[in-house]
């Protein structure tokens, strides 16, 4: 397993604070040796899963008294098994330790399925009813939204302290996931004490992921357009001197959410960019905004919407109402951050800005293009849709489809989008691909499509070869795999960072 864990080590201090532990029964009981349990979630294709747990013991372990049988683990999904357990002496990356450590990884299962996601969308607030309570606020008090990106940036950390995690249990106040872990077994440190089961489960104080915890998670203030969350991840060996790429994602709204960090854990199309793994090959910026609605709506517009919560504060007439809130356009405070950012960090790279969306992500994304028609070098699109007249403006633009036969939400439409490409004298590449087969076959197919003189790339899977065995491919389903599959593809991620304009 390779998780990123360069938080675990003060993860683990302060886990060590909050961790609700049952009183201990006699000194030898593991209730009165174990410091901290941290439970550490991934972001897989199909969204968040608890990945590992780490206990700290106050004395090291010997790796050899360990086995998964001496634990159990009851996490959210019901019959996730302990897949291995070791010890580790610092918890900074989970590798073994050898024979012994003071801290012990549990690895989890992982292989179930997280459901496609069907968002449904708070109905329309009736005229003159109160508006919603609006959610805290999540940028210092002291700074406007916009500054306090530009004032932490010269402090960039990965410590907890300065990325607090986003994902605490639901005891400790948060929406993240309740895992407890229970010793059954006797297990012995290194000094010969024998280290007896705890007498009840004992509750994770934290949890971490440590992608999305990198993850800095703004708010973009634009005055004419409305606030817009966002996240934005600079590469751990972040240096203000160096040009990056900047790559921008665009998640379906079904897959959105509410808050800054929904937009990171219900899929991986934009923590991928940033996990430890990928930044070894490609170092970027990665920017994550946040849209509760869709952005650009099934007639490819994009409408005004209302604002949440009161009217700004403001000098009336006595026996005068306050007039109403002024509309939010997400899709132009979008634009605006975009500028922003280039306006503020130099540090960006504006010959490899990239763009990538799912859904009506990659519609939006489409609009963008159109609207800012030199801002990006090249596009990675997944069952995108849209008006085949407008988008005949891009037949010069660097664009790589992807779509599934079955899906008829996108697939249909992408086919007269082409064709109208085609009329406006874009060179495209199509080619149908095996959703099934293997990275070396994937980076064969991606590698063949690259070497043609084409600037726009439609990758079809084919039919039935989209949707896991076990899963059915229904209307939903056929839509979300195309990019739970696509952004796995490791070698269509390598060719977008080839790009240049």
């Amino acid at each position: 397993m390779k998780i990123e864990t360069k938080l675990l080590l003060a993860s683990l201090a302060l886990a060590a604070a909050i961790t609700a532990a049952a009183p201990a029964q006699n000194t030898n009981s593991a209730d009165a040796h174990i410091k901290s349990v941290t439970a550490i979630t991934r972001v897989y294709a199909d969204g968040l899963k608890t990945a590992a747990v780490a206990i700290q013991y106050d004395k090291a372990i010997r790796a050899a008294s360990l086995s998964p049988s001496a634990y159990t683990v009851k996490t959210d999904v019901e019959g996730q098994k302990i897949t291995a357990v070791y010890t580790s002496t610092d918890g900074a990356y989970f590798t073994k330790s050898g024979a012994s450590g003071t801290y012990v990884v549990l690895e989890l299962s992982t292989g179930y399925v997280i459901p496609a996601h069907v968002r449904k969308l708070p109905a329309p607030r009736a005229p003159g009813a109160a508006p919603p309570t609006p959610p805290p606020a999540t940028t210092h008090p002291e700074l406007p939204p916009n500054a306090e990106l530009i004032t932490k940036l010269g402090a960039i950390s990965w410590e907890p302290a300065a990325h607090p995690s986003t994902l605490l249990p639901s005891g400790k106040g948060g929406s993240g996931k309740v895992v407890t872990v229970t010793q059954t077994g006797t297990i012995t440190a290194t000094d010969g004490t024998k280290i007896a089961a705890t007498t009840s489960p004992i509750g994770s104080g934290l949890i971490r992921n440590m992608t999305v915890d990198g993850f800095m998670k703004p708010d973009f203030n634009d005055p004419a357009n409305g606030n817009l969350k966002y996240n934005i991840h600079f590469p751990r060996n972040y240096d203000p001197n160096k040009k990056y790429p900047l790559v921008v994602f665009l998640a379906d709204q079904s897959e959105s959410g509410e808050t800054h960090a929904d937009a990171l854990i219900l899929s991986n199309g934009g923590v991928i960019w940033a996990e430890k793994d990928e930044e070894a090959r490609h170092e970027a910026i990665v920017v994550v905004p946040l849209a509760m609605r869709a952005m650009v709506n099934d007639k490819y517009e994009a409408p005004s919407q209302v604002r949440p919560g009161p009217a700004p504060a403001q000098t009336t007439p006595a026996g005068q109402a306050a007039p109403p809130r002024p509309p939010s356009n997400p899709y132009l405070a979008n634009l605006s951050l975009m500028d922003f950012l280039l306006a503020n960090f130099p540090s960006i790279d504006k010959n490899r800005m990239y763009i990538t969306g799912q859904g009506d992500g990659a519609r939006t994304a489409i609009k963008m293009m159109i609207d800012r028609p030199d801002m990006f070098a090249a596009a990675l699109l997944f069952a995108p849709d849209y008006d085949p007249a407008q988008i005949a403006k891009l037949s010069k633009a660097n664009l790589w489809i992807v779509a599934s036969q079955e899906d008829q939400a996108s697939y249909p439409n992408v086919e007269i989008c082409l064709e109208s490409l085609k009329a406006a004298g874009a060179r495209i590449g199509k080619a149908e691909w095996n959703g099934q087969t293997g990275a070396k076959v994937f980076a064969s197919e991606v590698g063949s499509m690259a070497k043609l003189n084409n600037n726009i790339r439609f990758s079809v899977l084919k039919n039935g070869t989209v949707v896991p065995a076990g899963v059915a491919a229904d209307a939903v389903n056929v839509h979300a795999y195309t990019w739970r599959l696509g952004y796995s593809i490791q070698a269509m991620r390598d060719w977008l960072f080839t790009q240049k304009k």
